[in-house]
């Protein structure tokens, strides 16, 4: 069975899920509790992989990727051509874009495997991110 992992700054907002739903019109079972709590630096090991968490706040407060083998699972912080919403509880347009700057500045060649749309490379989102390119 899969493992919760979440980000430390991420828990108050995870816990209250059921109460989220309701905004929406949505009932939720209660969520488990999270098995691991992760932060910058964190070291998370899958099979014989070893991926760094890299704090990306903006998303949400406790946003984060995971970076190892020349891979970066960016999550809801980094899509091909775009970033994760930032009008939701915890979301902030100045720390993702602080989060986008730290993600553009690894190597051209990483491989980027968003959330959420097809994959990208670090070099691809350099040229033709609407985050990068409009400052």
């Amino acid at each position: 069975m899969a493992e919760i992992v979440i980000h430390e700054k991420d828990l108050d907002i995870y816990t209250h899920t059921e109460k989220q739903g309701m905004m929406w019109g949505v009932e939720l079972d209660p969520l488990p509790s999270p098995d691991i709590l992760v932060k910058e630096g964190s070291i998370l090991s899958i099979g014989n992989m070893k991926l760094e968490v890299i704090h990306t706040p903006g998303h949400t407060q406790g946003g984060i990727c995971l970076y190892g083998e020349g891979l970066l699972i960016t999550g809801d912080t980094l899509f091909a051509g775009s970033v994760g919403r930032t009008d939701l509880h915890g979301g902030n347009i100045q720390e993702l874009r602080r989060s986008f700057n730290r993600l553009m500045s690894m190597p051209d060649m990483v491989r980027v495997l968003p959330g959420h749309g097809p994959e990208s490379t670090i070099g691809r989102e350099k040229r033709e991110n609407f985050f990068a390119l409009e400052g």
